[in-house]
Parts: structure tokens; sequence; C-alpha cells
């Protein structure tokens, strides 16, 4: 049987010119587009990105339901319907290019497909194209190199083992105390999905000393993307998805 191959498409952070050319040749050429949708009341921001580029009068677009919870069963009941439009595509021959915002092997939704078509259909050819990051478009924007010489850097989600635990004086401490000994031992950290517990990490970036030394960037790429730098102003506010923190030591 001759599969169709499944392409996974970074198409980058936010802004339609950071597609790679390979990315964006294999975009064009394929005949079926897959698109992750969390949200179908809010346009995909794969799609928002990638549209430009799609022909809907010769490629068929098939937007993927996938709910936002942490409930494996439902993530893995949403995962068996994907692999029932998925599977008989590639059998029947046809190309197909999973879209998605940045990289497709960074935090991306890509990866719990790649691992269950690599464990139940190995013979479907995939190819990975990589995509650039929020993380280095962040950087890029602002003008701050990740790391220089012999410099650490981290990058992991502001929610990493969130959960109560004790600091040093037994006060109840709702930040990680892996995130804390992040902070005091690399020179960069990135954190990710910072939206949720932003006051959190910014009560602990003061009591580390640490403000002055981060920067806020929401929806890089995005016309409406936001560079803040008084992280203070932000205490208590609503914030996207869509957001990192970059602290440099």
């Amino acid at each position: 049987m001759a599969y169709g191959t499944l392409y996974a498409v970074g198409v980058g952070p936010g802004d339609p010119e950071l597609i790679t050319l390979k990315g964006l040749r294999r975009l064009q050429s394929a005949s079926v587009i897959l698109i992750p949708q969390k949200d179908f009341s809010i346009e995909s921001q794969a799609y928002r990105i990638a549209k430009t580029y799609i022909n809907p009068e010769r490629q068929k677009i098939l937007f993927l339901p996938l709910p936002m919870t942490k409930d494996l069963k439902r993530l893995n009941s949403a995962w068996e319907e994907i692999l029932k439009k998925v599977i008989p595509v590639l059998e029947a021959g046809q190309d197909m290019v999973y879209i998605l915002v940045g990289d497709p092997f960074l935090y991306g939704t890509f990866i719990y497909l790649f691992e269950l078509l690599k464990s139940r259909n190995p013979s479907i050819p995939i190819e990975v194209i990589p995509g650039i990051s929020s993380i280095q478009a962040a950087s890029a924007r602002v003008q701050w190199p990740l790391a220089v010489a012999d410099e650490r850097v981290a990058i992991l989600p502001a929610t990493y083992e969130e959960g109560e635990s004790r600091d040093y004086s037994g006060r109840v401490d709702p930040i990680s105390p892996f995130l804390r000994q992040t902070l005091e031992q690399f020179d960069t950290v990135v954190l990710m999905k910072i939206h949720r517990v932003f006051d959190k990490v910014l009560n602990l970036l003061e009591e580390l000393g640490l403000v002055e030394n981060t920067i806020y960037v929401e929806k890089v790429g995005f016309p409406e993307e936001r560079l803040v730098r008084d992280l203070r102003t932000l205490r208590g506010r609503e914030l996207p998805y869509l957001s990192l923190l970059i602290i440099k030591k």
C-alpha cells in the first residue's frame, strides 16, 4: 500500500512571514490541511497565520476538535476520533499537513498524534518540519539574547508541578520549589503558559529580586502583540494563553 505522507508544519509564532520555505511548500502542495481547534467559537491561531497560503478550492480543510482539558479519558477519546479521520486519507495515498503554532516538537499537540501513529501504523511516513517558536521570536523582538558562551537556559511551563509547598519559614508557597530553584540556578529562564499563574510568579520574582530582569511578551508576531517591561502593571489582570516571560540575569 502506498500511503500518503503526514507532514507536521510549525507555522511560527504569529507572523505569516516567519513560516519556513519548506513548511510553505508542504502547506501549499498537500491535498488535506489538518487544523487542531480547541474552541470552535474562536478562529484557530494556526489557521489565522497560515490561511493566506491555503487554497480551499483545491485543498480540503479538516478542523480537529481538541478539548481544553487535562482529563486523559476525554483527550484519548478525542485523539481516537482524529485517527478515524486521518488514517483513511493517508491510506488512500493523499498527503496531509498538520499545522500548529510554533514548533511541532516543542509543547506541540502534534506530538500526541505522532506517538499514536508510530505505535499503531508505523508504515505511515511522517515528516516533521520545524517552526520558529514564540521563544525565539520573543527573544528577537525584545532583543534579549537567550544565551551566550556557557550560559544556561531553562524553558518550562510556569505551571510545572503547580501546587502548594512550604518555603523555609513554613509559609504556604503556591509555586513549585522546582521553579524557584530554576530561577536561582539558570542564567536565562523562559516561562510558558504564564497566564494562569502570573501573580504567583510575580510574587516570586519580587522575592528573588528579578522583576527588573524580566519582560512579558504576549501574542508575539500577531497584530495585537504586546510587550510589557513593568510587570507590576499586569498584576490581577486576565492574560491570554499565548504569553510568556523571559527572565535574564
